[in-house]
């Protein structure tokens, strides 16, 4: 799984529990290039009535950082969100998150 995000094996051996050590440069980081702004609308509709794709999705805050892994359907750089994961990410409509698509996620 980290291997498909960007990161290697450096042949680094951790000392403490004898596993290997995997780095990645920021920018070689799947999630990190993939990753997008988008404005919050939160909407009535249920999860299962609107077509979604599976996000790892926060708030940009740094002090009450946020995230949480949903459904959530994306258009035109508006992510439309119930009002119990605006609540969960401490954000209300209009606000800004950031999000990225997870491959492979969805069974």
């Amino acid at each position: 799984m980290l291997e498909n995000e960007g990161f290697r094996f450096e042949n680094y051996v951790d000392i403490f529990d004898a596993g290997p050590t995997i780095t990645a440069p920021l920018q070689q980081i799947r999630a990190v290039r993939e990753s997008r702004y988008a404005q919050v609308n939160i909407s009535s509709d249920t999860a299962e009535e609107l077509p979604s794709n599976h996000f790892l999705i926060s708030n940009t805050q740094q002090t009450n950082f946020r995230c949480a892994l949903e459904y959530v359907q994306e258009i035109a750089g508006t992510v439309h969100i119930s009002a119990k994961l605006a609540n969960i990410l401490q954000v209300k409509d209009n606000d800004q998150v950031r999000l990225v698509e997870l491959k492979g996620a969805r069974s």
